[in-house]
């Protein structure tokens, strides 16, 4: 979780303004529903935590994710609505434009998870 995490939050950081720095971000889970949604949310919130401290970063990180069951699409799914489906959590750069990451979950071909991805980062 740690790595997928510092994953979608590096391209965030502006980190050779500070070349002999070290940036620990810690999360305290207290309950979850499936790991996209910690992913998204820990993204959001740490993103968040670390502008607030003032360390210089190109755009804040913001995550999202959204299930497709049969076809219907769920924004911040739920364990009922997530199981037997796609899942894609996003990470968004959105003054860059950008995403920072994706994960995807679930038995889907390629251009379903498209479909989803693309509704989650422009929806």
């Amino acid at each position: 979780m740690s790595a997928l995490l510092a994953s979608h939050l590096l391209p965030a950081l502006q980190l050779h303004l500070l070349p002999k720095s070290a940036l620990d971000v810690h999360l305290l889970i207290l309950e979850s529903d499936i790991l996209p949604n910690v992913l998204s949310a820990g993204l959001t919130v740490a993103s968040a935590a670390i502008a607030d401290a003032g360390i210089p970063m190109y755009s804040l990180g913001v995550g999202a994710t959204v299930s497709k069951a049969d076809q219907t699409i769920c924004v911040d799914p739920e364990t009922e609505e997530e199981e037997g489906t796609a899942t894609v959590a996003v990470g968004v750069l959105p003054a860059l434009q950008k995403l920072s990451g994706v994960l995807l979950t679930g038995d889907v071909d390629v251009d379903e998870a498209c479909q989803v991805g693309t509704w989650n980062h422009y929806n």
